[in-house]
Order: structure tokens, then sequence, then C-alpha cells
């Protein structure tokens, strides 16, 4: 019965916290960082950035959502 509401507050603590498995999204900017300081593009690399933070958002919510389905039978 507290399946959907834990599953959604440890999303919710990902997204604020941007702890995305190993990666943070600190880490993705500082990387994006490195590679527009080396060919000045920087709208671009940042668009990846944000992207890739989507994906790995929404396949996070995809997860839960496949484990609340599971639980919840």
């Amino acid at each position: 019965m507290m399946t959907p509401s834990l599953i959604n507050q440890l999303i919710i603590s990902l997204k604020d916290s941007s702890l995305l498995l190993a990666i943070g999204f600190t880490e993705l900017l500082y990387q994006g960082q490195q590679i527009y300081a080396a060919n000045f593009r920087v709208t671009e690399t940042l668009l990846i950035v944000g992207i890739i933070y989507f994906i790995a958002i929404m396949a996070l919510t995809k997860l839960a959502n496949y484990a609340d389905r599971r639980f919840n039978k």
C-alpha cells in the first residue's frame, strides 16, 4: 500500500539531489564545461547534457512504475 508513495519519494529525492546512479548532474555539467571549453559550442553541449539528464530521470521513473506494478499485483 505504501509502495507508490515510497517510490515517488525516491524519484523526488533523486531529482532534488541530482544523484543519478553513479553520475551526478554536477558531474555531467562539469564534463559539459570541459567539452565546450575545447570546442566553443556551449548551446549544443548544454542541450545534450540536459537531454542525458532527462533520459536518466525518465528511465528511473519508468523503472519505478514497473516496480510499483510488480509489487502491487
